[in-house]
């Protein structure tokens, strides 16, 4: 679908205008410097491209409206756009072919697709910018930016996570391996032993203290026995009892008191420390292994982690390649960068000036698809190589391209003048 004719009346520095293209791949519109030229290629833009396409002032000075009227493939829909002095815009859009048109603006935007791009504008963008317009034109099915920051975000998390193994790892290396700490040994049954040794000890020593009382009741009973013979029966009655208990009770009582277990407690206390000693060995070494096991369990999960970050980050890639190599591109050879466009696996900076000129006019192609009518304001900065390959372009892909050229000489130039066409 083509522009076939323009009219505009008293938009910006237009007077009137009236130009039916005629088929040309490329229509030249020539004169000076503030004469009107870029008005012609801005109203095109502002009839069809909405809100977005309103220019601040759009009113000739001398006139009370503005009005721009359109016909696309020889008046199969026709656009009037009129600029009111309150501000107010006011949009037909007439079709036989469509029949009633309720919503003017949502059919010129099917027609339009994404607006309008000057391919000389697209060429003087920044890389973001470029990269930005191109996502805006092919529909990749995902959000690259989105992939990219997670892409980014994996990495820096595998990147940590690498580290982390790392130091884990260096730690683990620092913590000797102790080998077999062996049994401990049993305190418990130690301890017991010298609590009956203790027990035999004090039994001795009762013992030795009963049998010096006897001696003394012996004692004392001699000297009753001494000092009262008027109770010798009574004396001779005790000390035979006396006689009879000790030699009853004496054997037990000497083996009691020979056995004196002290020396053996104390042997089994310095088994005791001895036993202390050895059991904090190995209760060091078995701390130092389960250490090392646990810094081992951890640099493996650590590892892990960093294993599962690098399948994570091939799948963004994968989900980046597999969007990009479905998506429709312009041209061959055409990527979406991380930080702008590329072609041929370089960026775009690094192409000739002619095969810029080439992607910016298939890009601009690609952005209204419907609409076969390309802009491009500045246009006295091509030189005739530019020229030829914009008529190259637009004549094999059937395209009608608008340039704003300054001076009066290109052939076939329409020349506007003062706001009106000469």
């Amino acid at each position: 679908m083509k522009i076939t004719l323009i009219e505009v009346d008293g938009f910006q520095k237009l007077k009137h205008a009236k130009i039916e293209p005629d088929g040309r791949a490329m229509i030249l519109i020539g004169g000076k410097n503030k004469s009107g030229k870029s008005s012609l290629l801005r109203a095109i833009r502002s009839a069809l491209g909405g809100s977005s396409e309103k220019p601040a002032d759009p009113i000739n000075d001398d006139s009370e409206r503005a009005t721009i009227k359109i016909e696309l493939d020889d008046g199969a829909i026709a656009i009037v756009k009129e600029f009111r002095a309150d501000g107010k815009a006011y949009l037909e859009v007439r079709s036989d072919k469509l029949g009633k048109v309720t919503s003017p603006q949502k059919t010129l935007d099917k027609i339009v697709g994404n607006r309008f791009l000057d391919p000389l504008a697209f060429v003087r963008m920044s890389d973001k910018d470029q990269r930005a317009k191109l996502l805006s034109i092919i529909d990749v099915g995902i959000d690259l930016d989105d992939n990219e920051d997670r892409r980014a975000a994996a990495f820096r998390e595998r990147t940590d996570r690498n580290r982390a193994a790392k130091q884990v790892r260096a730690e683990l290396a620092g913590i000797d391996d102790p080998g077999d700490p062996g049994e401990k040994i049993d305190i418990i049954k130690i301890m017991s032993q010298i609590d009956e040794l203790t027990e035999r000890s004090r039994k001795s020593r009762d013992a030795k203290d009963a049998i010096e009382k006897f001696g003394e009741k012996q004692a004392d009973a001699q000297s009753d026995l001494d000092y009262a013979q008027s109770a010798l029966d009574e004396a001779k009655a005790k000390m035979q009892a006396l006689d009879e208990e000790i030699a009853k009770k004496s054997p037990a009582l000497e083996a009691m008191a020979a056995e004196d277990a002290g020396g053996e407690a104390g042997d089994l206390r310095a088994e005791l420390a001895k036993a202390d000693g050895h059991n904090s060995e190995v209760e060091k070494k078995k701390a130092a292994i389960e250490q090392r096991r646990r810094l081992a369990e951890k640099a493996e999960s650590v590892e892990s982690e960093a294993i599962a970050l690098t399948d994570k980050l091939a799948s963004l890639a994968k989900e980046r390649a597999d969007a990009l190599a479905a998506a429709k591109m312009p041209v061959p050879g055409l990527d979406v960068g991380d930080k702008g466009v590329i072609l041929n696996g370089h960026p775009l900076a690094n192409a000739s000036g002619a095969e810029q000129m080439m992607l910016s006019l298939a890009i601009a192609s690609a952005a209204s698809p419907e609409l076969k009518d390309i802009c491009i304001e500045d246009a006295s900065l091509l030189d005739d190589d530019s020229l030829e390959i914009v008529k190259n372009f637009s004549e094999a892909n059937g395209l009608q391209v608008w340039l704003e050229r300054v001076g009066t000489a290109d052939d076939g130039c329409i020349v506007i003048d003062a706001g009106e066409i000469v």
